[in-house]
C-alpha cells in the first residue's frame, strides 16, 4: 500500500483504504456533500480544510473546522454539506 497525500487529491473522493475499515478523502464544493445516509457501524469525520455541516435526523448538527475531528454512531441517518470548498476524511469501522 502506499500513501496518500490528501493535500494532492482533487477528484470528488479518493478511497485510501478499505479492507478491515473504510477511509475515504472526499472534495465538496459549496453546497455539495452527501445527502442522507446510513452504515453499519462506527464512523468519524475529520475536516482537512473548508467547513462543513453534519447533521443528524435524531436532530443533532454540528458546523466543523479544519482540525476538527467528530467520531459517532453511523447507523444514524446523517448528512455532510460543505459550506465551503472543503477536504475531508471519512473512516468508516464496519
Amino acid at each position: 500500500m502506499q500513501p496518500v497525500n490528501i493535500n494532492t487529491v482533487d477528484k470528488r473522493e479518493i478511497m485510501i483504504h478499505n479492507n478491515e475499515y473504510k477511509m475515504i478523502c472526499f472534495v465538496f464544493e459549496p453546497g455539495s456533500g452527501l445527502p442522507n445516509h446510513t452504515h453499519n457501524g462506527l464512523a468519524a469525520i475529520q475536516v482537512v480544510s473548508g467547513l462543513v455541516d453534519i447533521s443528524f435526523t435524531d436532530g443533532e448538527s454540528h458546523v466543523l473546522k479544519p482540525g476538527d475531528v467528530l467520531g459517532f454512531d453511523a447507523r444514524i441517518e446523517h448528512n455532510v454539506i460543505a459550506k465551503e470548498t472543503s477536504r475531508v476524511i471519512v473512516t468508516i469501522i464496519f
